[in-house]
């Protein structure tokens, strides 16, 4: 506030000086054309007039200007504050709103997740893999849920690491997970990244709490479209490939049909009947 005063009172002061000068200035230059001399109370006259006038009416509206200065620079703040209070809003909506598509579990998308992301995919061609952990019961039966929790968050750790940044993986269920492979539809290309997914989990043992070493694995269905399908039907037919992976012997993958191609009519979609 010391400093506010101070500005005005200088530059009111300066104001003072200036009109004390210009009147000074004009008063020697006219009343001798006139023909009377600069003395006496027309010369004090001319000093305190405008020091008397210019003096306060500048710090008044100097006072003013500082004024109007301060509310701009408080009205500058406010605006950059609630800037950043509406981008706070804005990440924290958005946080809100990834939060809810993810399983707090694994951090993998949940159902509604990965249906919006493929929903919201421009691929016009790619496959799913339908994934189920192996003997899940039994783990969870053997050594209690929270180790096969860890189980789930051990598998989902080993399948990100063959994902390519267009990848993503969801769990949809209990031991249920899926993967989408963008642009993905060679068969020989899906089984090679099935192979990685499948290496990836067998290869990394779980250690309990009680030093007990879990072996892991998963099988695998996949199903691949190469033209605009139905999301729902993509996963049944990935799904009844994964429980013929299951029939078959589990730890490895069945390659599914391009559901974008009519079904043959002895091709069959019954899902076995296999325990998990």
């Amino acid at each position: 506030m010391k400093g506010f005063w101070s500005r005005i009172i200088f530059r009111a002061t300066l104001a003072a000086v200036g009109s004390l000068a210009a009147s000074l200035l004009i008063v020697s230059v006219l009343v001798p054309q006139m023909g009377g001399t600069v003395e006496g109370v027309g010369l004090l006259m001319a000093i305190i007039c405008p020091i008397a006038i210019a003096g306060p009416a500048s710090g008044v509206q100097f006072y003013q200007l500082e004024r109007l200065k301060q509310a701009r620079a408080a009205l500058t703040r406010s605006h950059l504050e609630l800037d950043s209070l509406h981008r706070d809003l804005v990440a924290a909506h958005a946080a809100a709103i990834e939060a809810s598509l993810r399983d707090p579990m694994t951090g993998a998308y949940n159902r509604i997740g990965f249906m919006q992301r493929m929903s919201e995919s421009a691929s016009t061609e790619g496959t799913v893999l339908f994934i189920d952990a192996d003997h899940f019961k039994s783990i969870n039966d053997r050594f209690g849920h929270r180790t096969g929790d860890q189980a789930l968050q051990t598998i989902a750790k080993a399948l990100r690491k063959g994902l390519r940044p267009e990848d993503f993986l969801g769990r949809i269920g209990g031991e249920e997970f899926v993967i989408f492979l963008d642009g993905v539809t060679s068969p020989a290309e899906i089984d090679r990244m099935a192979t990685v997914f499948l290496k990836s989990v067998s290869s990394t043992p779980l250690l309990t709490e009680s030093g007990a070493i879990v072996e892991l694995s998963i099988s695998i269905g996949t199903a691949s479209f190469s033209a605009l399908c139905d999301a729902d039907v993509l996963l049944r037919e990935a799904d009844l490939r994964m429980y013929e992976a299951k029939r078959d012997g589990r730890n490895r993958a069945v390659i599914g049909r391009d559901i974008s191609i009519p079904v043959p009519p002895d091709f069959s979609l019954a899902a076995p009947s296999v325990p998990c």
